[in-house]
This record gives C-alpha cells, structure tokens and sequence, in this order.
C-alpha cells in the first residue's frame, strides 16, 4: 500500500507543477482571475456535502454501520443536494460573474454551466469513497486518485491548446467522474448499485452519532470560509489580476499541504478504531507520525518555492503569483490551519467535534475583518485577519480540547 501512495504523493507533485505551467503559460493574466474565482465559487459544493462524507469516513472505521446502510442513508440525501447545488449555483454563478469586469473575449456561460454539472456529479458520488476508504479499500481509492491526477493534466493540455483557456476549469472535476464511474462499474457494482437504487428510496434510515454529523459539517463550511473565499473577495474589492494572483499562490502552497498532509488524511480509519477500542498509545503514535510527516515535506517545500523568487528563469511564474513577503504570510497561515485541522481530526477519531463552535464563530469573524481591511491594506487584510485568529484564538483552543478528551 506504501507504494501506491508514494506513487500518488509523486504523481500529484508533478501534476500540479504541470497545472501551474500550463495555467501561467496559456491562460492570460485575465483569465488566470477568471480561473481561480470559478474553481472557488464551484468549491462551494463542499457546503452541500456539508462534511457528511468525512463523517461517513469516520463512521464506517467505527464499524457502528455497515456499507449498505451508509450509502442508502446517504443516497437520497446526496441526490437532493447535487440537484440544488447545480440549479442555485447555475443561478449564482451567473448573477455574480455577470456584475464583474469583462475582461473575456469570449462567452463563460456554457463553461459555467458545464462546470456546476461535473462538480453536482462529482457531489453525488463523494459519499461511495468516503465509505470504501473507511472500510479499508485504502489503496484502491488512492490509485483512483493517482489515476485522476494524470488524465486531468491531459485533458487540461487538451483544452488549453485547442480551445478557449476558462474552459480548463472543468478538467478535474469532468476526470474525476470518468475515473471514478468506470472505476465503480468495474470493481464495485453491487456497492455502486445499491446506492444508485437508494436514491429514492422511500423508507427512511437514521445516521447514528447525527449530532457529530452535523457539527463536522459545520467545522468544513468554516474552513472553507477563511481559505477559498478569499479568492472571491479579492476578485469583488480588488482585481481579477490579484485573485488570480492570490489564487495560484494558494493552489501552489495547497499542493504541498496535500502532500505533506495525506499520511494524516490516511490514517483517518486507524485512528478512529484506535479511538473505538481505547488504545490511546497506538492513536497518539500515528498522529504523532502524521504531523511529523507534515512539518518535513510542507516546511522544505515552502522553501522551495522561496528560491523560486530568486530565479530569474522562474520570474514568469513569480510574477503571475502574490509578491514573496505575501506568499510567506499565506503559507504560515496555511500550515496553522493544518495544524488545527489535524487536532479537530485526532478529537473527530472519537466521534465528537468540540471545535465546531469556535470554527463557526472565528470564520466569521475572518471574514468580517477580511472585508473590512482588504479596502485600506490590500491582500494584507485578510491574510492578517486569518494568522491572527487562528494562531491567537483556534489554535489555543484546538490544543485544550485534545487535552480535555484525553483526560475524559
């Protein structure tokens, strides 16, 4: 299994390497803004999942239900949300993008459309994953994750040299149902089928631990809150040159988290057994490892991309991204968050998410000082207003909350 994932960690490296070259080498500066903004305003999806596919991740480690029970709880529920995600952000989409600068030579509707369509399928099929990663197919999902890397750099490539530059904004989302439909013909048709018949299903089934399903999704909609929504707000009181900016800084530094960060998002299962069967030992050595891990792939990583400023062979790329006192603000505030992220995991491993209030409160929070200091100190205000809350206030909490459940 080790070499499936170091495969994958590779293969993601590369690939967004590759997305950052081709997005700087064939979109305009125009369209790089156009790029990120319609990436985060359709990453609202993750609102309509609402964590209930992280929670189904938890659940089926517990093995308090079984696979059939959690797919046909999740299926009519996941339905419903995939088609009112894609007729309200059909919707939103249009009305916001309408009122914005038209630096496009041509039409972005149909791209938007088509885009809000894979994303609402990509939507409806995040519960099956959840589940088969958590009931142990680990390998399985992260080679359909390797898979999906490389054949959403092809299409990308496809895309951006034969038609227009906004319309590579759908290559992950549309390579990933591709992936993922063939993949569950092929090697879980029952599973896939018994989810597909449960769509409308009339009987009703109840989630156990309901409580802390509602409270992971409110800790992911705040968390989606103060990263991704920053790109919007720079795109509205800014500039579409700045989001765009903004917005590949951001999926730079993501890259690296996802690759530092994907031995703690894989051990999600151990940990939670660990947890069920009180082996605190085991738990408190697999994190320790995972955050290990993190702080010696994410750090060296950052320090990578710092000497890309000194390139001037690179100076194409560094100057389609923020300036390199911004970028550094932006990746101490990034690795914070995943250090929080990484507590409120160790506490959901006990199926609780004591976090989900003061995550809600500090988002908002975020973002009312975001809004209200990106007009007088530019992309500093929001950045500011994230480390500051998070370093001074989450952070502190996240740490006493692991405290008090161990001492439970």
């Amino acid at each position: 299994m080790n070499n499936i994932i170091l495969i994958q960690r590779i293969v993601h490296a590369v690939t967004g390497i590759l997305f950052l070259f081709l997005v700087t080498s064939y979109l305009t500066i125009y369209e790089q803004g156009w790029y990120y903004a319609f990436l985060t305003m359709v990453g609202f999806y993750t609102l309509f999942d609402f964590g209930y596919s992280e929670s189904l991740l938890h659940l089926s480690s517990s093995k308090i239900s079984n696979s059939d029970d959690l797919l046909r709880y999740s299926a009519p529920k996941y339905l419903k949300s995939s088609v009112f995600f894609f007729i309200s952000f059909t919707i939103i989409g249009y009305i916001f993008f309408s009122y914005q600068d038209q630096n496009l030579s041509y039409n972005w509707i149909p791209i938007w459309l088509l885009l809000c369509l894979t994303s609402s399928i990509f939507l409806f099929l995040m519960p099956i994953f959840a589940i088969l990663q958590g009931t142990g197919h680990i390998r399985e999902v992260y080679f359909i994750k390797l898979v999906q890397n490389v054949s959403s750099i092809i299409f990308f490539f496809i895309v951006v040299l034969y038609f227009v530059g906004l319309l590579a904004t759908i290559a992950i989302s549309i390579s990933a149902v591709i992936v993922q439909i063939l993949y569950l013909i092929k090697k879980h048709n029952r599973l896939f089928y018994v989810y597909l018949n449960s769509v409308l299903s009339s009987h009703s089934i109840e989630l156990p631990r309901e409580t802390f399903v509602i409270h992971v999704g409110i800790s992911w909609l705040a968390g989606y809150i103060i990263t991704q929504f920053q790109i919007l707000i720079i795109f509205i009181y800014l500039s579409v040159e700045l989001s765009g900016q903004f917005g590949l800084t951001l999926a730079m530094l993501n890259t690296i988290l996802l690759i530092s960060s994907s031995k703690l998002h894989l051990s999600i299962p151990n940990m939670t057994q660990e947890a069920t069967n009180k082996n605190l030992r085991n738990l408190d050595q697999i994190y320790i490892k995972s955050i290990r891990e993190l702080f010696q792939i994410y750090i060296p990583g950052v320090v990578i991309i710092s000497i890309f400023y000194y390139l001037e062979s690179l100076s194409v790329l560094t100057s389609r991204m923020l300036s390199f006192d911004l970028m550094i603000i932006l990746a101490v505030a990034i690795l914070i968050n995943q250090i929080i992220g990484s507590l409120i995991i160790y506490t959901r491993s006990f199926l609780v998410d004591p976090l989900f209030k003061i995550n809600s409160l500090s988002s908002l929070v975020i973002l009312l000082f975001s809004i209200i200091t990106i007009k007088t100190h530019g992309v500093y205000g929001p950045l500011v207003s994230l480390l500051g809350m998070q370093l001074v206030v989450v952070l502190p909490l996240a740490i006493r909350s692991i405290i008090k459940i161990k001492n439970v």
